[in-house]
């Protein structure tokens, strides 16, 4: 079963963060999630897709916006967090959410995590 949630509305002024961190070993059973983000803070993610590509394009999809690009990829939980002095987001991946988020705080300032998911 898939599932995806659609597009919430960031911070106006926010931008995406460009860089991804290194792609997590293959899901077991096929589930994967990614979290994408647009240069004005609009986010899409999706879970429970076959492949990591799917996963990708379904967020890109959600995401709704020509900006929107992939800051992360997951097998287990996907997580989001922006940085108000970098003025970006950054994302991360982990057995847990808890793991997630704190793998997304890429920086100090990091505190507000926008979205933590995982596969089924």
């Amino acid at each position: 079963m898939r599932k995806t949630l659609y597009a919430l509305s960031g911070l106006a002024f926010a931008t995406a963060a460009a860089v991804l961190p290194t792609a997590p070993a293959q899901a077991a059973g096929g589930a994967w999630g990614a979290i994408a983000v647009s240069d004005y803070g609009d986010l899409g993610w999706a879970w429970n897709y076959d492949t990591e590509d799917e996963a990708n394009q379904a967020a890109v999809d959600k995401c709704a916006k020509a900006s929107c690009s992939v800051i992360t990829t997951f097998p287990q939980c996907g997580a989001a967090a922006f940085s108000n002095s970098m003025n970006k987001y950054t994302g991360g991946y982990g057995a847990t959410p808890e793991d997630a988020e704190a793998n997304a705080r890429w920086y100090p300032d990091s505190t507000i995590v926008r979205t933590a998911i995982c596969n089924d």
